[in-house]
């Protein structure tokens, strides 16, 4: 039996109009809900998560639109894959090799859960990008969240999410296709409605969402006492 954890779906869930209006508040940086705002978030910036091609892009979407803002959450840690051989860390080396407007990037380290949630519920887009390896619980978390998603067009992904669909997913090294959709996404409110809508039916109506996956898993321990 393969069962999923579980995405806690009443705690990571969109904000109401109202509350979202107010902006986003949390240690060290307060934006205003009008401004577009992109977000990536990872436990650490390394390549496994696509790190070097999600700063290019980034750093030509904001050398494309004047307006928009990026946060990164995430630790200088190297969780999975190897460190630089010169001892940088790959965030640094991203922001010594591309453009990024001192004005608009803003960076937190890791967050608690209760200011993590806030990023995901204040986020125009989202990024996630992955090679072939273990799917982020993060995007799972985004999807429950009900975030417009950007994201790499790796078997991972392409296992939970339809192209199009639940997401607009974009060749893992193809930086540029990444920008110019962002960018299309920045521009158009009904489409970010409607894949922020579709991302979050994907969790609530599935096998990922926690209150089904208790049921299976408590079912799964009542037939192996059956069997006992």
């Amino acid at each position: 039996d393969i069962i999923f954890d579980g995405i806690d779906t009443q705690l990571f869930k969109p904000l109401d109009e109202i509350k979202r209006k107010q902006g986003l508040k949390i240690p060290g940086i307060e934006l205003p809900a009008d401004i577009p705002l992109v977000t990536y978030t990872t436990r650490g910036f390394e390549t496994y998560r696509g790190w070097p091609q999600v700063a290019e892009g980034l750093s030509l979407l904001m050398q494309r639109n004047p307006q928009v803002h990026i946060l990164l959450v995430g630790s200088d840690e190297v969780a999975y894959g190897s460190k630089r051989a010169d001892g940088m860390s790959w965030r640094q080396w991203a922001f010594e090799n591309f453009f990024f407007d001192p004005n608009r990037i803003h960076f937190s380290p890791p967050l608690q859960y209760n200011h993590y949630l806030k990023v995901l519920q204040h986020s125009w887009i989202h990024v996630y990008w992955t090679i072939p390896f273990i799917l982020s619980w993060g995007l799972m978390e985004a999807l429950s969240t009900g975030c417009s998603i950007v994201a790499s067009n790796t078997e991972p992904v392409q296992e939970i999410i339809k192209p199009g669909q639940e997401a607009i997913l974009v060749d893992f090294f193809d930086p540029d296709g990444m920008a110019s959709r962002i960018d299309e996404l920045i521009q158009d409110t009904e489409h970010r409605r409607t894949l922020s809508m579709n991302a979050r039916n994907k969790i609530l109506h599935s096998q990922y969402d926690l209150e089904n996956t208790l049921k299976k898993q408590l079912r799964l321990i009542d037939e192996i006492l059956l069997k006992a």
